[in-house]
């Protein structure tokens, strides 16, 4: 709450990490995925990003390293699993 003044108060709305629709809120949540998911494969979030909005698609998907990844630490679910996905 802020007093202003003229004695009237009013509140400040935090919307830096709040969302107004639900098709913004799903667009940042997928964001935030490809973000969080490229820093932990040690891959570079902007040019992942750079490569698939215009269509370049020089770069792999992120399901390549993560299948590399997961039947390098043994655990074959997680490659099996995306495999079916596919």
């Amino acid at each position: 709450m802020k007093v202003l003044a003229d004695g009237s108060i009013f509140m400040l709305r935090d919307v830096s990490l709040q969302t107004r629709t639900k098709k913004r809120t799903k667009a940042n949540d997928i964001f935030m995925t490809i973000v969080q998911t490229a820093k932990k494969l040690g891959i570079s979030a902007y040019q992942y990003i750079c490569d698939r909005v215009p269509n370049k698609f020089e770069m792999p998907s992120l399901a390549q390293p993560i299948r590399k990844k997961s039947s390098l630490s043994g655990n074959p679910s997680i490659s099996t699993q995306f495999e079916e996905d596919t």
